[in-house]
């Protein structure tokens, strides 16, 4: 029984390493190229681009090298560059690229990896974009004002130049994207930009208060006007009624010379109806304050007492 077991464990190891051995597969986010002898096959037979399972020769009859289809990001270390105006600064970029022809790839570049291809194709290819970053002014790559910052022509510019060498080299690879991660500067070119922008943002600030004051005077002499204009029409309105009110009273006066002692009436009868249409009156006045309410009396003249 035990020497039973034992076939049948070394026969199922015998089949897992056979099955590992003449066995590989791809995944969907992978490509392969298959090499019998160190060498890749004629036409498309060495290259695998559908996911599965297939079969080989073991190794070292047949090897298999998988290259992902995603995009590969890779970070420069930061570079000290010179601009045109003899400013330092450190650039820090980076770049992501993809695998876009795994046959040429395995044939163009050495131990076939992304790893080899990264170190002695790509870095020195961005080491190169230094040239394209010293052709700009400092105040091309940082200023204070956002228009006169030409960060993405710069970015453009190293991006075509990456393209074509790489293209050039025939790796099989795709650049696919190019940016400057960060921009660093040496302690007194620091301060000296950030003086530089403090001078800036004063001057922005006084020309914004000037304006500011400017639109308030504005505002006011506006203001003053109109309410000149107002007092003025006022005025005039006024005016116009004092003359109507001293024709009507001209004319009521000359009806008055005609006949005073009716006018005297009249006003008193008018006295009258105001006083005694707001409701129940009680009057407490002397012989000589009756005035216009003697018309009340019986006999129309003034007495004592209370009426």
């Amino acid at each position: 029984m035990n020497k039973l077991l034992k076939i049948v464990v070394t026969l199922v190891i015998f089949v897992i390493l056979g099955y590992t051995m003449a066995t590989y597969t791809v995944r969907y986010d992978e490509t392969a190229v298959r090499t019998r002898f160190g060498k890749v096959l004629a036409g498309d037979a060495s290259v695998v681009t559908e996911a599965g399972l297939y079969l080989r020769w073991p190794a070292p009859v047949e090897d298999v090298r998988k290259y992902p289809k995603t995009l590969q990001h890779v970070r420069h270390e930061p570079r000290e560059i010179q601009t045109a105006d003899g400013f330092a600064i450190t650039v820090r970029s980076y770049v992501t690229y993809r695998v876009t022809d795994p046959l040429a790839f395995f044939k163009s570049v050495e131990d076939q990896t992304l790893k080899s291809f990264e170190d002695r194709k790509l870095r020195p290819a961005m080491d190169e974009l230094k040239s394209v970053i010293a052709r700009r002014d400092f105040a091309q790559l940082v200023n204070p004002d956002p228009e006169k910052v030409e960060l993405d022509a710069l970015e453009a510019d190293c991006f075509e130049q990456l393209k074509e060498r790489i293209a050039a080299g025939g790796y099989g690879v795709e650049i696919v994207s190019f940016g400057i991660e960060r921009l660093l500067f040496p302690q007194e070119i620091t301060n000296d930009v950030t003086q530089r922008m403090v001078a800036v943002r004063e001057a922005l600030a006084a020309n914004i208060r000037s304006e500011g004051e400017t639109r308030a005077q504005n505002i006011r002499t506006r203001a003053e006007q109109i309410a000149a204009r107002i007092q003025e029409f006022a005025k005039r309105r006024a005016d116009a009624i004092v003359a109507e009110g001293e024709q009507a009273a001209n004319e009521r006066l000359k009806v008055f010379d005609e006949n005073p002692e009716l006018a005297a009436f009249l006003l008193e009868v008018e006295t009258l109806k105001a006083v005694l249409t707001r409701g129940t009156t009680t009057f407490i006045l002397g012989p000589e304050q009756w005035g216009a309410l003697r018309h009340l009396t019986p006999d129309g003249a003034a007495s004592d007492g209370e009426r």
